[in-house]
């Protein structure tokens, strides 16, 4: 049935824009299917992923702009601070977890050489709040682990990333909590 969907909507896309359907943006035929409702990423039990163009678990403040420019990242895009507003730029991933216990969380970003390398990010987790430093000139586009820490189920726990003191663009794609 996702296959009939997909099909149709590229086919939609492409009349609105007087494209062959082979011209079709996937990344905006993806964002078009999630918006009609579409499961386009599985996740396996034990798995939760929130990216940041979910439509519910996230809160920005500041500006983010929305960018698909450097590859690697998880979903349709990834945002940035474009450099600027350091401090006030925030954006906070709230999953909701269905069980209790230990989840090891993961973020993504992309990588590249104007990304910051002190990117402070705040896991809130049930027994309090851990801080870790994260590079984003490294390991782009790959799960990058922030340890494992006792959640509690429901959407208490969160992971924030922050810009105050960054050396230049901060990037926020997505993070992933595994049962650990």
């Amino acid at each position: 049935m996702i296959l009939g969907q997909a099909a149709a909507t590229a086919a939609s896309l492409a009349l609105a824009g007087n494209l062959a359907v082979q011209a079709v943006s996937v990344p905006a035929l993806q964002a078009r299917l999630r918006q009609d409702g579409a499961v386009l990423d599985w996740a396996p039990a034990g798995e939760v992923i929130l990216d940041n163009a979910a439509a519910s678990g996230i809160t920005r403040a500041g500006t983010w702009l929305r960018s698909s420019s450097i590859g690697g990242y998880y979903g349709a895009d990834y945002e940035h601070d474009g450099n600027v507003g350091k401090g006030v730029n925030r954006l906070r991933f709230r999953p909701t977890l269905p069980a209790s216990g230990s989840w090891t969380v993961q973020l993504r970003w992309t990588a590249n050489p104007n990304r910051a390398t002190n990117v402070p990010v705040d896991i809130a987790y049930s027994g309090g709040v851990a801080t870790r430093t994260v590079d984003q000139r490294q390991s782009g586009g790959q799960w990058v682990p922030l340890g494992t820490y006792p959640f509690t189920a429901g959407t208490d726990g969160s992971v924030l990333i922050r810009t105050e003191g960054t050396d230049g663009h901060v990037v926020a794609d997505a993070v992933r909590f595994v049962r650990a």
